[in-house]
């Protein structure tokens, strides 16, 4: 699974909280994308990511086998759901594919990095204001999956 996350912030400073932008799934031969649809699909990609990170995580722990990332500020809907053991990952209807949780936290934590860097940040914190929820979502996130991202929080 590989997962990417673009902005469409031009210039890195204008990059907050609630900057719009795009998601792109590769699953399972399948490629799924928020692009280029009409009307424009671009989403609040930073409070998604949150809400990914606290759907994955409330699996993980136990506290539920489903929810949905509702993309603000467009009309997309991911279904991620436990079955069977594996992630089942789904807009609406539609089968985009099926993998383990631990390497779909991986693939999510890693195309969270990969924006940030790709941004010139290091953490949630760089956002500014209105960063809290994500930066405390991304840190319980890396605590509950720290097995699979392989971290020593020590």
């Amino acid at each position: 699974m590989k997962i990417t996350f673009e902005t469409n912030d031009l210039d890195p400073k204008d990059v907050s909280y609630v900057s719009l932008g795009n998601m792109t799934i590769e699953l399972d031969k399948n490629i799924w994308t928020s692009k280029n649809r009409t009307p424009d699909q671009s989403f609040m990609l930073f409070i998604t990511l949150d809400m990914m990170f606290d759907i994955l995580e409330q699996i993980e722990m136990g506290d539920a086998k489903k929810g949905i990332a509702h993309f603000i500020d467009c009309s997309i809907e991911l279904k991620i759901e436990l079955k069977k053991g594996k992630i089942e990952v789904r807009e609406r209807k539609n089968l985009i594919g099926k993998i383990s949780l631990d390497d779909f936290a991986v693939a999510l934590w890693e195309a969270y990095q990969n924006l940030l860097n790709s941004l010139g940040m290091e953490s949630a914190e760089d956002l500014g204001d209105m960063n809290e929820d994500l930066f405390l979502s991304a840190l319980n996130f890396r605590v509950a999956f720290a097995h699979a991202l392989k971290e020593d929080l020590q």
